[in-house]
């Protein structure tokens, strides 16, 4: 019984998601990896490297690996003001192929760059990103940083909103005295919005901008994972009773917008 069969959500897959794609088998686990395929293979030269996620909020959508290598002008102005707030040692969440450490770690800054895949840390390495470590964000100790950075919706890692007060906790622990957290996300409410103007809400879920994520690349296919989008009075409100002030500094389109909080 094929993959395919198993799992139901695989029945709908684009058939550019199961083309034949480049990979990098020299890791154990590379078929549960395919962000890091993708980025592997993009770093390789293969251009058309292309995640394919699926989700309960839009099913299939595309993600370019070219998207986690973009620099300069060729980054969102939310991302571009993020990184000029950052200062003194940072922690990179989430941190890809290294766009934003690498940004960062050429303009004299420290950077711990950050994240569970291996072929993400490897293509970090390859870059030339000096202090890559590879884990969950959930049990990494580290050691105390002036600022920590968690960009293209950073919010996500938290899950879902009952996993935020944990994010908020580990940042906290992260955190030199008086460090600052730099964090995106957006407000869904616009997919819940109907034409006349009222709003419907997925009662099963705790916040409507929670969602779960699966993600494929050729061969390789990654695990359900929650995923959170979260509108910012609920992050101000929330931070708020975890010991946190937020304030906003940046509001991009589709109710994207970047946050700095720092311990109240």
């Amino acid at each position: 019984m094929s993959l395919m069969d198993r799992n139901p959500i695989y029945s709908g897959m684009p058939a550019e998601a199961t083309a034949s794609v480049p990979h990098d088998r020299s890791y154990p686990g590379w078929e549960q990896d395919p962000l890091g395929q993708a980025l592997l293979a993009y770093r390789a030269g293969y251009r058309a490297a292309t995640v394919h996620t699926w989700s309960d909020l839009e099913e299939w959508d595309e993600l370019p690996a070219s998207r986690f290598f973009r620099a300069g002008a060729a980054m969102p102005r939310l991302e571009r003001e993020a990184l000029a707030a950052c200062r003194g040692s940072v922690l990179d969440l989430g941190a890809g192929a290294g766009c934003h450490a690498l940004t960062l770690q050429r303009r004299g800054l420290a950077v711990t760059a950050l994240d569970q895949s291996e072929g993400a840390c490897r293509v970090m390495r390859d870059r030339g990103i000096v202090d890559v470590r590879k884990g969950d964000w959930r049990a990494f100790g580290g050691s105390r940083y002036d600022t920590v950075l968690s960009l293209m919706n950073g919010l996500g890692l938290a899950g879902d909103l009952a996993g935020l007060d944990a994010f908020l906790d580990a940042a906290s622990g992260w955190l030199a005295p008086g460090g600052q957290l730099l964090v995106d996300s957006a407000d869904l409410i616009y997919l819940y919005t109907v034409e006349h103007g009222g709003l419907y809400e997925d009662m099963r879920k705790a916040h409507y901008g929670e969602a779960v994520y699966r993600m494929h690349y050729g061969e390789a296919r990654g695990p359900s994972f929650g995923w959170l989008f979260l509108d910012f009075p609920t992050l101000q409100r929330r931070a708020a009773l975890r010991g946190w002030q937020a304030s906003r500094l940046h509001e991009g389109p589709f109710y994207a917008y970047l946050a700095c909080l720092t311990r109240a």
